[in-house]
């Protein structure tokens, strides 16, 4: 019998992940990235409702912000799963995600905001869904970074997940 790993480690590892890629890629910038907003749980639920707070996102530079929220989602059953962000009314723009993959249950999502987009925010509502199945747990993060490259922030990433094995090694 395979035993899987928990959720809970499931989810500390792709975080861990999913902030090594974000920060590995920010490092090939000429100019220094800061963290405004070190990684906060903004939810951690098992429903489906929309999970929504008021964040107002700091100044910085004011010029090369740019929020970003990774999601770890668990179903009762195989199956995808479907999310949308939001801050202010402003779509954030999906980096990677394996929310559509039908044959696993422990899904994980990354999303980021530039600049213009938290320029053109109206309000500090950042809202996600994550919905379709049968919710197990849904954890919510976000972060937010200055300086960071408004063309092409994330240049390289991994999604990760097993689903159904035990894994050792994770890269």
């Amino acid at each position: 019998m395979k035993i899987l790993p928990t959720y809970k480690a499931f989810v500390k590892t792709i975080f861990s992940i999913l902030f090594f890629v974000l920060i590995s890629s920010f490092w090939g910038l000429s100019a220094q990235v800061t963290t405004l907003t070190n990684w906060t749980l903004h939810a951690h639920t098992v429903s489906t409702d929309a999970i929504a707070a008021n964040y107002t996102i700091p100044t910085g530079t004011n010029s090369n912000r740019m929020l970003v929220v990774a999601i770890a989602s668990s179903r009762t059953r195989v199956g995808t799963r479907t999310v949308t962000v939001t801050y202010g009314g402003q779509a954030l723009t999906l980096a990677s995600s394996d929310m559509g993959i039908a044959t696993i249950r422990q899904h994980t999502a990354i999303y980021y905001l530039n600049e213009a987009g938290l320029d053109a925010a109206v309000g500090t509502g950042l809202s996600v869904t994550v919905s379709n199945g049968t919710t197990r747990i849904t954890d919510v993060w976000y972060a937010v970074f200055d300086g960071v490259n408004q063309s092409t922030p994330i240049t390289n990433y991994q999604n990760y997940n097993s689903g159904t094995t035990n894994v050792n090694t994770l890269i």
